[in-house]
């Protein structure tokens, strides 16, 4: 008997043992669920193993955190005696607020110095503004916009978990509440970005998940017309998620924007599966009840198992190959999808033939009732294997046009690497942002480092200074809105210091250093800008949201910039808006490299299965066609290659095989004594009914994430559906037009 029929199902005894054993086993795991959280900050997407991580990582140790918020006012009523004092208030309590730095505003700059008194009259608030807005530190901190409207307060931030950073945000939300008559305030900055894709990540599971479930049973139970039938696939289904979520509960896995995909890709997936079996079921009980045979449930799952399981064998292991080539990538998201849908598919499939079997057995519905879908998609499989083989060279020469067009389009294929391009045009963080770099406020921070040779160089006010130079010459670049570093500072200090008669410039500013090194504010704001052994100086330029084809250039001639103002020194370009654009940097790597791993893989396996590599290569051509498609739709209608689509190709390549190994378990069983075209008309005859509702499930459950507001998970929705309908075309039409034309000799021995 077949090592992968379940004859055990025959003892009644180990059958409800198994049910026990998945169902204590479900009851243990269950738990782990709600352990899930949601992480998107930037560090989840660091290039694994780069230097340049390392790098940032020893700048944050030495000099600080990157991580930055901006409190922002504005509206009539803040350039007022009130508005003044509450902006005060705030800039003084956001220091305060536990997870905070260090916070500081044009309070901070003038209160010893020109901050306009309680009493100050119209005139003389309005000549502030226009000091303030003039003022090269003010400006290039961005606590002020270049027309004096908007006024902010930069808070830097420690480094922390998502959850206790959305605590802090919101502290530092909650000083917005009661603002003065006239004033408008809000939070920017990164963190908000980082929170907007938590939530938009959030929305697979708790909105587009649900309606996945809903429809996909809907659909069952219109073609099915058996309530009580499918219990047994969706106990399977269910079992498998909490087999894979919750020990990621457990393990402390954060999803993601791609690892949010996973739920849903689990479900349809594992769907499939449950419904290929199922439906052979149906059909042996049919038959049976039809022929007026004896037996019973059991049998005619012993009988489904036996006509199935090494394509459900073969499938699980196409499908897990498909996620698992994501594993190699370097980006940790798309590694993370690949390494858990490898394990959770890898589970589904050992389930199949442990758990499922014994659910099948379970009693169900009367497979006599009335199976009109079921029936017509039989006889409809027939005709089209029919038709396709009947018509072969015409199906051939579609594809092929079809997949020439699509080639044409592959250079036209861009990388979107803006994450605020992720949120849609009106939500209201990216709305802000974009508000703020219009004003002259940047958000992103890029760190410059400058270790210069010898001894504490930048105790010396010169070498100072000569930060201060670098900052003019990068505010410069269009993408740079301001700068801050000590040099920055110690510029401002002197032009506000009279120097005294017959002291030289280079005097005054070192006189100056010493008294901002003797004055506890100006004290710390060096040491947040000069390494503790004053060999290293640290420049922040605040920049635009960009993406890689934008930064990559500016950063560049930062560096160059950086070399010729001191030669000779080390100069080094960090942060964690730099890091975050490099990782989009080997999203065409991924895909180029994780695809060929797949057909690799997937081409071994059908050489093993099949009798020749001609054969091999046929049946992979279906398969294939859809991928080439999917990326010649990308390039000629502008979809862009961003951290979700990178994995379309992989994931459903993975996917197509499963049909064709299904059609091939059955053409190489009946072509050695019918011929190749009556082989191919009953194995599409048998297997067109799983064909095609899988292929809607499939196909639903990743277009429904076609509907977020959230760019990448659209993309890749409407992308995989796509191509899961390609390929179901593919597997009805051309794979039977090619097995057909095949020469008796090249399909060898069966």
């Amino acid at each position: 008997m077949d090592a992968l029929t379940p004859a055990w199902l025959r003892d009644r005894t180990r059958r409800g043992a198994v049910l026990l054993g998945c169902a204590l086993l479900a009851l243990l795991l269950l738990p782990g669920l709600p352990r899930l959280g949601t992480d998107n900050s930037p560090e989840v997407f660091f290039v694994r193993g780069s230097e340049a991580v390392e790098r940032y990582r020893t700048f944050r140790d030495e000099l600080g955190s990157d991580r930055i918020v901006r409190l922002v006012a504005g509206g009539d009523g803040l350039w007022t005696a009130a508005g003044l004092d509450w902006l005060a208030r705030t800039e003084e309590q956001a220091a305060r607020i536990p997870g905070v730095l260090s916070a500081a505003g044009l309070h901070q700059h003038y209160r010893r110095d020109g901050w306009p008194a309680a009493d100050a009259s119209d005139e003389q608030i309005d000549a502030f503004r226009d000091r303030a807005r003039t003022n090269r530190l003010d400006r290039g901190l961005g606590w002020i916009s270049k027309d004096g409207s908007t006024v902010t307060i930069l808070a830097f931030l420690v480094d922390m978990p998502p959850d206790r950073e959305r605590r802090l945000v919101d502290a530092l939300r909650g000083l917005l509440d009661e603002t003065p008559p006239g004033v408008e305030a809000g939070l920017a900055g990164p963190p908000l970005l980082n929170q907007a894709l938590d939530d938009s990540s959030r929305e697979i599971e708790n909105r587009y998940f649900p309606l996945l479930a809903a429809f996909s049973v809907l659909l069952l139970l219109i073609a099915l017309r058996d309530l009580r039938g499918l219990l047994a696939p969706l106990l399977f289904v269910g079992f498998c998620e909490l087999l894979l979520l919750a020990p990621m509960g457990y393990a402390g896995v954060d999803l993601n924007m791609v690892l949010a995909v996973l739920p849903p890709l689990i479900f349809v997936i594992t769907l499939a599966t449950a419904l290929h079996l199922l439906l052979r079921v149906r059909d042996f009980a049919a038959e049976r009840e039809a022929a007026g045979a004896s037996g019973g449930r059991i049998d005619d799952c012993i009988a489904a198992y036996r006509d199935k399981g090494w394509s459900v064998l073969w499938t699980g292991l196409t499908t897990v190959i498909g996620f698992a080539s994501l594993a190699t990538s370097p980006v940790a998201p798309i590694r993370g999808l690949g390494a858990w849908a490898a394990l959770g598919l890898a589970l589904m499939t050992v389930s199949a033939f442990i758990c499922y079997p014994a659910l099948l057995a379970l009693p169900a519905g009367r497979t006599s009732r009335p199976r009109a879908f079921e029936l017509y998609a039989h006889r409809l499989g027939a005709r089209l294997g029919h038709w396709a083989g009947r018509h072969g060279k015409a199906v051939v020469l579609t594809a092929a046009a079809l997949a020439v067009t699509a080639v044409a389009g592959w250079p036209l294929i861009r990388v979107e690497s803006n994450a605020l391009h992720y949120l849609p045009p009106s939500h209201p963080v990216r709305v802000q942002i974009e508000h703020l770099q219009a004003e002259g406020i940047g958000l992103a921070a890029v760190e410059i480092l400058v270790t210069l040779p010898g001894e504490a160089p930048f105790a010396d006010a010169a070498e100072i200074a000569r930060l201060a130079d670098l900052g003019a010459g990068l505010e410069k670049e269009p993408l740079v809105h301001g700068t801050m570093s000590a040099g920055a500072l110690l510029s401002d200090t002197v032009s506000r210091v009279p120097r005294p008669l017959l002291v030289d410039r280079a005097t005054h500013r070192a006189l100056v250093l010493r008294g901002l090194e003797g004055d506890p504010d100006g004290a710390r704001v060096l040491d947040d800008f000069l390494s503790a052994d004053r060999r290293r100086g640290r420049l922040t330029a605040f920049v635009s949201t960009v993406g890689l084809d934008e930064l990559e250039p500016l950063l560049g001639r930062a560096e160059a910039l950086a070399q010729a103002t001191f030669p000779g020194a080390e100069v080094e370009v960090t942060g964690q808006f730099p890091l975050l654009i490099e990782s989009q940097r080997h999203l065409l790597s991924t895909l180029t490299y994780s695809l060929g791993l797949t057909l690799v893989a997937i081409g071994l396996v059908l050489r093993w299965l099949l009798p020749g590599m001609r054969l091999a290569l046929l049946a992979l051509v279906p398969n294939v066609w859809p991928v080439v498609g999917m990326l010649g739709v990308m390039g000629w209608l502008g979809v862009p290659l961003d951290i979700a689509t990178v994995m379309v190709a992989s994931v459903v390549l993975g996917l197509a095989v499963d049909n064709t190994l299904h059609t091939l378990g059955h053409f190489r069983r009946l072509a050695g004594d019918v011929g190749a075209h009556e082989a191919v008309v009953r194995s599409l005859e048998t297997t067109a009914p799983a064909y095609l509702l899988t292929g809607v499930i499939l196909a639903a459950g990743f277009g429904v994430c076609a509907f977020s507001d959230f760019a990448p998970i659209a993309r890749f929705g409407a992308l995989s559906a796509f191509t899961i309908l390609a390929a179901l075309l593919g597997n009805l039409f051309l794979l039977p037009a090619l097995l057909t034309m095949t020469p008796k000799k090249t399909m060898g021995r069966w």
